[in-house]
């Protein structure tokens, strides 16, 4: 069983992985 705040920081975790790669395509 996972606490809520540690899957919202997993959840959190995971958004921003699929938003950095986006924002580095873009510069690059």
């Amino acid at each position: 069983k996972i606490p809520k705040k540690e899957k919202a920081d997993l959840i959190f975790a995971d958004t921003v992985a699929m938003i950095k790669p986006k924002k580095d395509k873009k510069k690059s």
